[in-house]
């Protein structure tokens, strides 16, 4: 059981849910500039990036102006909120004041995820792209070792990655 009142819980429950897609890398807490830092952030293979914003209140919901600042990082971005928080239909109207392709993710009480609105794909720069990548692979501790897919750019073998979880 999963407390929906703990951000992290939510969090690393999303976190859970980015791995078993097989995302080469996920990350909780991730900085990608120095006053933004988004809750759970995967890259697959290609370099798509995959992102997760938690919301544990609808205050916590209504009240972040920052949220569409992500999307200049990621190729897709979700809200994950706890079940039933926010109803699709409220959640497509305040999609479309914005103007943004954010999807939403409900996290129930026993686990899992379910994508109850599909994001919509972004093309992001491929300055922040790299940028995102290099993060990710400084996070990592060995930017040539992936331990989930197996590829190497180097002959460095046996690191463990503290980004896959």
């Amino acid at each position: 059981m999963i407390d929906l009142t703990d951000g992290k819980a939510l969090a690393w429950a999303v976190a859970r849910h980015f791995a078993a897609k097989r995302l080469c890398g996920v990350a909780v807490e991730f900085g990608v500039r120095e006053n933004l830092r988004i809750d759970v952030l995967g890259m697959n293979y290609w370099g798509e990036i995959l992102a997760a914003e938690v919301k544990v209140s609808r205050a916590d919901w209504n009240g972040d102006a920052k949220v569409g600042s992500y999307l200049r990082f990621c190729d897709w971005l979700y809200l994950a909120v706890p079940a039933g928080l926010i109803t699709v239909s409220e959640f497509r109207e305040w999609r479309k004041r914005r103007d943004e392709g954010i999807g939403l993710m409900y996290v129930p009480e026993q686990g899992g995820v379910e994508i109850a609105v599909r994001a919509t794909r972004q093309r992001i720069s491929m300055t922040n792209r790299c940028d995102v990548a290099f993060r990710m692979a400084s996070r990592a501790g060995d930017p040539s070792f992936c331990p989930r897919c197996g590829h190497r750019a180097t002959a460095r073998a046996g690191m463990e990655s503290a980004a896959h979880a």
